[in-house]
Protein backbone atom coordinates (compact mmCIF):
# COMPACT_ATOMS: atom_id res chain seq x y z
CA UNK A 1 0.00 0.00 0.00
CA UNK A 2 1.29 3.58 -0.65
CA UNK A 3 0.40 7.00 0.73
CA UNK A 4 -1.47 9.30 -1.55
CA UNK A 5 -0.34 12.09 0.32
CA UNK A 6 2.99 11.50 -1.16
CA UNK A 7 1.78 11.81 -4.70
CA UNK A 8 1.71 14.17 -6.98
CA UNK A 9 -1.45 13.11 -8.70
CA UNK A 10 -3.15 13.42 -5.63
CA UNK A 11 -2.40 16.41 -4.51
CA UNK A 12 -3.41 17.93 -7.92
CA UNK A 13 -6.03 16.34 -8.06
CA UNK A 14 -7.05 17.86 -4.44
CA UNK A 15 -6.39 21.15 -6.03
CA UNK A 16 -8.26 20.83 -8.93
CA UNK A 17 -11.53 19.92 -7.06
CA UNK A 18 -10.72 22.91 -4.98
CA UNK A 19 -10.74 24.74 -7.86
CA UNK A 20 -13.91 23.47 -9.36
CA UNK A 21 -15.53 24.33 -6.42
CA UNK A 22 -14.63 28.27 -6.23
CA UNK A 23 -15.97 28.32 -9.91
CA UNK A 24 -19.46 30.28 -10.00
CA UNK A 25 -22.13 28.88 -12.67
CA UNK A 26 -25.41 30.02 -13.63
CA UNK A 27 -28.03 29.20 -11.32
CA UNK A 28 -29.38 27.38 -14.40
CA UNK A 29 -26.34 25.00 -14.49
CA UNK A 30 -26.58 24.32 -10.60
CA UNK A 31 -27.95 20.51 -10.67
CA UNK A 32 -26.54 20.14 -13.96
CA UNK A 33 -22.89 21.00 -15.61
CA UNK A 34 -22.05 22.33 -12.18
CA UNK A 35 -23.39 19.11 -10.36
CA UNK A 36 -21.44 16.65 -12.89
CA UNK A 37 -18.02 18.59 -13.27
CA UNK A 38 -18.11 18.74 -9.23
CA UNK A 39 -18.66 15.24 -8.58
CA UNK A 40 -16.20 13.98 -11.42
CA UNK A 41 -13.40 16.23 -9.66
CA UNK A 42 -14.02 14.88 -6.36
CA UNK A 43 -13.70 11.38 -7.51
CA UNK A 44 -10.29 11.96 -8.91
CA UNK A 45 -8.67 12.28 -5.66
CA UNK A 46 -10.72 9.41 -4.26
CA UNK A 47 -10.12 6.96 -6.14
CA UNK A 48 -6.61 7.74 -6.40
CA UNK A 49 -6.99 6.98 -2.38
CA UNK A 50 -9.02 4.02 -2.90
CA UNK A 51 -6.14 2.54 -5.11
CA UNK A 52 -3.81 2.87 -2.45
CA UNK A 53 -5.55 0.87 0.21
CA UNK A 54 -5.98 -2.08 -2.04
CA UNK A 55 -3.45 -4.72 -1.70
CA UNK A 56 -2.86 -5.89 -5.39
CA UNK A 57 -1.11 -3.49 -8.12
CA UNK A 58 -3.82 -4.79 -10.48
CA UNK A 59 -6.50 -3.36 -7.96
CA UNK A 60 -4.47 0.08 -7.60
CA UNK A 61 -4.38 0.22 -11.55
CA UNK A 62 -7.84 -0.37 -12.11
CA UNK A 63 -8.88 2.48 -9.85
CA UNK A 64 -6.29 4.77 -10.86
CA UNK A 65 -8.06 4.65 -14.58
CA UNK A 66 -11.03 5.22 -12.97
CA UNK A 67 -9.66 8.22 -11.59
CA UNK A 68 -7.82 9.23 -15.24
CA UNK A 69 -11.38 8.74 -16.46
CA UNK A 70 -13.12 11.37 -14.39
CA UNK A 71 -10.06 13.88 -15.30
CA UNK A 72 -11.23 12.96 -18.59
CA UNK A 73 -14.44 13.71 -17.63
CA UNK A 74 -14.27 17.09 -16.00
CA UNK A 75 -11.72 18.36 -19.09
CA UNK A 76 -14.43 17.23 -21.39
CA UNK A 77 -17.04 19.11 -18.93
CA UNK A 78 -14.47 22.35 -18.62
CA UNK A 79 -14.37 23.02 -22.56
Amino acid sequence: MQDERKLNVYQEGVKLCKNIYLVKYPVSEQYGLQSQIRQASSSIPLLISEGCGRETNADTKHFWVQARGSAKEVQTASK
